[in-house]
């Protein structure tokens, strides 16, 4: 028996048909919206980033390198379609021309909406430095490749270095010899 792709089906529909594309998730969907139609959370706790600022602009280098790879979470509650999580990415989608972009719909009262919000935004997790440092070792990132990732020149060298071993390994034999500042350095271990 042949498994049938539902999903390049369900895409064949909607090309032939004009219709958006839905597939139902637990206690959500995704669905193609025009962007016209979503409205930014007037809570959003997040700055709103500009042009000008850098994450902004890796942001949009990632969307101009690999699309819109990461649906929108949109609350679809009393028809409103407000913007739950990637405001940042819904700026940069305008400025970019698109017209319509995936979203995820959920369908929340006011209180759940604003706690999800918070979550996506304040939840996002811890790295792994080692394996950082591996892939930042292993893999020879262009400088635009580098600016994708958002990491800077001086977060992967520090991903490369040993500060503990640096301070066990230092003599500081030359301790008095230069007369202190106002700058001065405190470590615990």
């Amino acid at each position: 028996i042949k498994k049938v792709d539902k999903k390049y089906y369900l895409k064949q529909y909607c090309a032939l048909t004009q219709e958006p594309l839905t597939l139902e998730i637990e206690n959500a969907e995704i669905r193609t919206m025009e962007l016209a139609k979503l409205q930014p959370a007037k809570y959003n706790p997040r700055v709103e980033l500009q042009p000008e600022d850098d994450v902004y602009k890796r942001i949009k280098a990632s969307i101009t390198k690999f699309g819109m790879v990461a649906p929108l979470v949109v609350n679809k509650r009393n028809g409103l379609y407000t913007i739950v999580g990637g405001h940042q990415r819904y700026n940069i989608l305008k400025e970019l021309g698109y017209k319509e972009i995936p979203c995820i719909l959920v369908d929340l009262d006011e209180i759940d909406e604003i706690e999800l919000n918070l979550s996506l935004n304040k939840n996002t997790g811890y790295w792994d430095n080692e394996k950082l440092k591996e892939i930042f070792t292993n893999i020879d990132f262009d400088e635009e490749e580098k600016y994708i990732t958002g990491f800077s020149d001086e977060e992967i060298e520090n991903l490369k270095t040993d500060f503990i071993e640096d301070l066990v390994n230092e003599d500081f034999s030359d301790v008095g010899v230069n007369p202190l500042n106002k700058f001065s350095m405190t470590f615990t271990i």
